[in-house]
C-alpha cells in the first residue's frame, strides 16, 4: 500500500508547494485538509523553526489514512488536500499522531501503532521521505511518543507489555545507541506514556501514568545521552496512596523543561464526582530525581474549585510558567491563567486572572506564549477568537476575531515567529468535515507578517520616519529597500515603495 503512494509524493515534488497564502478575512480561513465526522479531537499541530507549522491527523472515523500537512510562513501548503502517509486501520477512536519536529523536517507516525508493521518516517517540507529504510522494531512494541533532541536526533519511545523501550535515531535514520534502552514499569502493562522532556544534556525525562481505579498515579525515569537509565529506580511524582489523590482520569497532565536541567509537571488531582472540587498542582523534578516540593505540589490557584484541561507554556527569557486552564463547574466555567516561577511563586495573584467565560458545550481553547504575551485561542460554535494577556497579567479587552465561518471545534494554537497559527475543525454536511487555519501576526492582524511593507519602522503607521528609513536603506543598499526583490536598487524599488506607502496599512 505504501508503494502505491509513491506517485503521490512524486507529484508533490514535481509540482512544488501548493500556493495558498494566509487569508485576511475571518470568513474565509485557509483550508488545511479533509476529515470525517468532526466530533472528536484528532489533529496534532507543531511549530517549525522557520515560522512554519506541521499538522497530522487521522482522516476517517473508520479505516482510512493518516494525513500530513505543512504550512509555510506565507501560508503555502504542502498539498491542497494534505498528503496521505500511512494506512489507518482503526475504527471508532482517534488519537493525535506522534510528532517530533526538528529544523525543516518532521518525524511522524500513528500513535499506539505496532512498530512491527507501521514504520516511523521522517519527512521534508516538500513531502519527501528522509529515512531509508524507515524505522521499524523487531519485537512487538507499541509506539507511545516521539521526541527530538537538540542535535536533531529522534527518540522513539514505545511500550512492550510492562516495559518502556527507547531508540535513538540520528537525522539520517541510523541507530545511535548500540543497544535499545528498556526498563520495567512497576505498575504492570496498563500505563500511558504522557510526555518526554529534555534535560538539555542529551537525555531527558519520560513521564507515564498508571490507572488505579478512578484515579491515576504518575512516575518518571530520567535517561542519559548514552542510553542508560540515570536513576536506580523510577520516581513517583503523584501517588494514589492516601492522603494523596493521584491525578484525574478525566483530564490530562502537562510537562515542560524548567530551564535548569529539570522538569515541571502541572496536573489536576484525582476526583470522580462532577461536583467535586479538584485542585491543580505544580511540581518540579530535579536532575537527581528529587522533588522540589512535598507531594502533592504547589497550588496553581488557591480558589479551590474544579480546575482542569491545563495548557502549560514556559517563558524562555525568565523560565516562568504560563498556565491556562478551565475553572469552575458546569455553567460557571471560565478560562483562567496564572504565571508562576519555577520556585512556586504565583505572580498573577493567588487565584490567577480570568480570560473569559467558557461553555462546556462545543467550546475549546489553546494557549501559546509568543512575543512576550500569553495568546489564548478560544473556539465557540459560532466563531474563533484570540485573547492576549500581557506579561503582567493584564487581559486585553479587545479580542481578535480569527474565524466566524463556524461551527468551530477543537481549537489548536502554535507559535509562528512572533505570530500564532490557529487551527480548528469545522463541521460540514453529513460526514464531510474539514480542518482550517488562520494566522494572527504580532500586531493582532490576520495574515502574514508583511501586511504593511512600507512600514519600515514597525509602528503600524506610515509617516516621514518610514520614508527616511527607506532612503537610508536604499543608499546603503540594504536588502529591506529592495522592494522588487531583484537584487538591484533602482527607480523601480522607489516606485514600489511609494505605491506601498500610498496604499497605507490595513
Amino acid at each position: 500500500m505504501r508503494t502505491a503512494r509513491t506517485p503521490v509524493a512524486l507529484t508533490l515534488i514535481l509540482s512544488g508547494t501548493a500556493m495558498a497564502g494566509w487569508p485576511t478575512d475571518p470568513a474565509t480561513p485557509l483550508f488545511v485538509g479533509p476529515l470525517n465526522n468532526a466530533f472528536d479531537e484528532r489533529a496534532g499541530l507543531r511549530s517549525g523553526a522557520d515560522g512554519s507549522v506541521w499538522l497530522a491527523w487521522q482522516q476517517a472515523y473508520c479505516v482510512g489514512d493518516v494525513l500530513l500537512q505543512h504550512i509555510d510562513l506565507d501560508g503555502n501548503l504542502l498539498a491542497p488536500m494534505a498528503m496521505p502517509i500511512q494506512d489507518d486501520p482503526t475504527c471508532g477512536f482517534h488519537l493525535e499522531p506522534a510528532m517530533a519536529v526538528f529544523g525543516e523536517s518532521i518525524v511522524v507516525s500513528r500513535k499506539r501503532s505496532s512498530l512491527l508493521d507501521t514504520p516511523v518516517q521522517r519527512y521534508s517540507q516538500q513531502g519527501t521521505t528522509l529515512w531509508s529504510p524507515a524505522f521499524t522494531a523487531d519485537d512487538v512494541l507499541v509506539l507511545e511518543t516521539l521526541a527530538t533532541l537538540d542535535n536533531g536526533d529522534t527518540l522513539i519511545i514505545s511500550q512492550g507489555w510492562d516495559t518502556i523501550h527507547v531508540d535513538r535515531i540520528d537525522p539520517q535514520g541510523n541507530q545511535v545507541w548500540a543497544k535499545q534502552l528498556s526498563f520495567s514499569v512497576p505498575g504492570g502493562a496498563n500505563f500511558d506514556v504522557v510526555s518526554f522532556v529534555s534535560d538539555d544534556a542529551g537525555g531527558g525525562y519520560i513521564f507515564w501514568e498508571d490507572p488505579a481505579g478512578y484515579v491515576r498515579s504518575m512516575h518518571a525515569m530520567r535517561i542519559s545521552s548514552s542510553g542508560q537509565a540515570a536513576w536506580a529506580a523510577t520516581v513517583p511524582i503523584v501517588s494514589v496512596q492516601l492522603p494523596q489523590r493521584g491525578t484525574s482520569r478525566h483530564t490530562h497532565s502537562e510537562m515542560v523543561s524548567d530551564g535548569h536541567g529539570g522538569a515541571i509537571i502541572v496536573y489536576t488531582e484525582g476526583f470522580e464526582q462532577g461536583t467535586s472540587p479538584a485542585a491543580m498542582y505544580m511540581q518540579r523534578i530535579l536532575p537527581d530525581g528529587s522533588l522540589a516540593f512535598p507531594m502533592p505540589g504547589i497550588h496553581v490557584s488557591t480558589d479551590f474549585d474544579r480546575q482542569f484541561d491545563v495548557d502549560l507554556e514556559r517563558d524562555p527569557a525568565t523560565n516562568d510558567l504560563l498556565i491556562t486552564w478551565l475553572h469552575g463547574f458546569f455553567n460557571g466555567v471560565e478560562v483562567r491563567a496564572q504565571r508562576m516561577t519555577i520556585d512556586g511563586d504565583r505572580l498573577w495573584g493567588d487565584e490567577g486572572v480570568e480570560i473569559r467565560p467558557f461553555s462546556l458545550t462545543g467550546t475549546s481553547f489553546d494557549s501559546v506564549w509568543s512575543d512576550g504575551k500569553l495568546k489564548t485561542a478560544i473556539g465557540v460554535p459560532a466563531e474563533v477568537t484570540m485573547i492576549q494577556t500581557s506579561a503582567e497579567g493584564v487581559v486585553d479587552p479587545v479580542q481578535v476575531l480569527v474565524g466566524n465561518a463556524g461551527p468551530a471545534s477543537f481549537v489548536k494554537a502554535a507559535s509562528s515567529n512572533d505570530g500564532v497559527v490557529i487551527v480548528w475543525q469545522v463541521d460540514g454536511p453529513q460526514i464531510e468535515d474539514k480542518l482550517v487555519a488562520q494566522r494572527v501576526n504580532r500586531h493582532g492582524q490576520l495574515g502574514g507578517d508583511n501586511l504593511c511593507p512600507a512600514d519600515l519602522t514597525g509602528d503600524q503607521s506610515l509617516d516621514f520616519f518610514d520614508v527616511s528609513a527607506f532612503l537610508n536603506a536604499f543608499n546603503a543598499m540594504n536588502p529591506i529597500a529592495d522592494f522588487t526583490g531583484d537584487g538591484s536598487f533602482d527607480f523601480f524599488d522607489v516606485s514600489a515603495f511609494l505605491n506601498a506607502f500610498n496604499a497605507g496599512c490595513p
